[in-house]
C-alpha cells in the first residue's frame, strides 16, 4: 500500500522550469524545482530522470536520449546538464539546431528510479549561437585582411597559402599543346626498346584461370572461372545493416530477414518486461485461427485485442504500450519467443548497458498464440521448452516489434 500512494504523489508533483541554457561543452544547463501536491518542497532527495531532445513537435521522433540522476537542495532545485549524461539513443554532438523547432521532454522518478511518472514537454524556443558552430555556413569571399591568432590553424598547411597561390589556381591551365622540341622527336614503338619481357602480351591469350584463384568466405558468392571469356564475379549475400544485440529504435535487434524484394526487416524485443505480470485472457473464449499463428504475433494480437469480450490480456497491454516513443509493440508469437530465447545471451549483454533495462530472466512468458478456448502457450526459459497452460494462468510478458 506504501508503494501506491508513493507514485500518487508522483504523479501529482509539479516542475518548474527556470533556466536551459547552453555551457561549456555545449550542453545545455537545466534546472527545474520539486513541489508536492501540498505545494512543499521536495528537498535533498534523489531523482531519476530521462531526456529526451524531440524534433519537430511535442510528438515527433526523439533524436537524443539519455538518462541522469539529480538531487534536489535545500530549495528543492535540481540543476543537471544536458548532453552530460548516461547515453541511450542519438548523438547530442551531431543535432542541427538550425533544422528545428525541437522539444525538450523530460521525464522524473522523485524517488531515484526508472518509473518515471512526471513527464513534461516544452518547445526550446531558442539555442545560444555557439551550439551552431558545427553547421555553420561562411561567405565565399572575404575582402581585406584578416589576423589570423587562432593557434590550431597556425600551426597548419593551410595557413601558408597565399593570395598569389589562390590566384595562381584561379588561373591554372587546364589544356596546352605540346612544344617541347625533345619530345616531339621521339619517333620509336614498343619494338625498339631493349629487355622486353619474353612471353609479351602472349600471357593474356594463353590466361586459363590458373593464375589467380578465388575462395568464397562467409555470405560470398563467386561464379566464373578468372579467364577471359569466363572473369570471376563476386556476390554479397545475407549482408545486414543491422545485427542481434543492437540497440535500435527502442529495443534490442533479436532477428533479422529479408522481403521478397530483398528489403532488410527485423524484431525487436522491449528493454523491460511489462510492469505488471498478466493473463493471457480474462475470461475462456476461443478466439480462433486468426489467434493461432506460430509465428504471426503481430497478426494474433491483433485478433485478440479486436475481441471486445476480452477485458484484460497480456496481448492488449503490449498493443496498448507506448515506449521510447513507439507504439506498435505487440505480444510475440511462440516462433518469435523462441527466436528470442535462442539469443538471450546478445540480448542481455546489450541490455546490461542499457540504464534503467532489464534481463531477460529463467521466467516464463506468454506467447500470443492460442491453443483452444482454454489454453495458450507460452515459453518457460528455464528449461528452454514451450509449452501450454491455462488463459488466467499469470505470467511474464515482453513486448516486440517489427523495423
Amino acid at each position: 500500500m506504501k508503494k501506491v500512494r508513493y507514485s500518487l504523489i508522483a504523479l501529482l508533483c509539479c516542475i518548474s522550469t527556470y533556466i536551459i541554457q547552453a555551457q561549456k561543452p555545449n550542453n545545455l544547463s537545466y534546472q527545474a524545482v520539486l513541489r508536492n501536491v501540498n505545494n512543499t518542497l521536495i528537498i535533498n532527495v534523489k531523482v531519476g530522470m530521462r531526456i529526451s531532445i524531440i524534433k519537430g513537435s511535442e510528438f515527433g521522433p526523439s533524436v537524443y536520449v539519455e538518462t541522469q540522476n539529480a538531487r534536489t537542495n535545500m530549495n528543492g532545485l535540481i540543476s543537471l546538464q544536458i548532453g552530460a549524461g548516461e547515453f541511450i539513443y542519438g548523438n547530442y554532438r551531431t543535432i542541427d539546431w538550425s533544422e528545428g523547432p525541437y522539444f525538450l521532454k523530460t521525464e522524473i522518478d522523485p524517488f531515484g528510479g526508472t518509473d518515471y511518472t512526471i513527464i513534461s514537454v516544452q518547445q526550446i524556443l531558442s539555442v545560444p549561437f555557439s551550439m551552431y558552430a558545427d553547421h555553420a555556413k561562411f561567405a565565399d569571399t572575404i575582402i581585406g585582411d584578416i589576423d589570423e591568432n587562432d593557434p590550431i590553424f597556425s600551426k597548419s598547411v593551410a595557413q601558408s597559402i597565399t593570395r598569389a597561390n589562390i590566384s595562381a589556381w584561379n588561373n591554372k591551365v587546364d589544356s596546352t599543346v605540346e612544344s617541347d622540341p625533345i619530345f616531339m622527336k621521339w619517333n620509336k614503338n614498343y619494338n625498339d626498346l631493349s629487355a622486353k619481357p619474353s612471353i609479351g602480351d602472349s600471357i593474356r591469350a594463353i590466361a586459363n584461370g590458373s593464375e589467380t584463384k578465388l575462395s568464397a568466405g562467409q555470405h560470398i558468392t563467386i561464379t566464373g572461372s578468372g579467364t577471359l571469356t569466363s572473369p570471376y564475379s563476386i556476390q554479397a549475400n545475407n549482408v545486414f545493416t543491422h545485427y542481434i544485440g543492437e540497440y535500435f529504435v527502442g529495443g534490442i535487434v533479436f532477428h533479422m530477414y529479408r522481403d521478397s524484394l530483398g528489403i532488410e526487416h527485423g524484431l525487436i524485443v522491449s528493454t523491460v518486461d511489462l510492469s505488471m505480470d498478466s493473463q493471457w485472457s480474462s475470461i475462456d473464449t476461443l478466439i480462433g485461427n486468426n489467434a493461432q499463428s506460430t509465428w504471426n504475433g503481430l497478426s494474433n494480437t491483433q485478433a485478440i485485442s479486436n475481441d471486445t469480450t476480452i477485458v484484460v490480456s497480456a496481448a492488449k497491454t503490449c498493443k496498448n504500450l507506448v515506449q521510447a516513443n513507439y507504439s506498435d509493440w505487440y505480444l510475440p508469437s511462440i516462433d518469435e519467443l523462441y527466436i528470442m530465447f535462442s539469443h538471450r545471451f546478445d540480448i542481455n549483454r546489450r541490455l546490461s548497458q542499457v540504464n534503467g533495462s532489464q534481463l531477460i530472466g529463467l521466467s516464463t512468458y506468454w506467447s500470443s498464440t492460442e491453443r483452444d478456448k482454454t489454453n495458450a502457450l507460452f515459453f518457460n526459459c528455464l528449461s528452454g521448452t514451450l509449452a501450454q497452460d491455462a488463459k488466467s494462468t499469470i505470467k511474464k510478458v515482453r513486448a516486440i516489434r517489427k523495423y
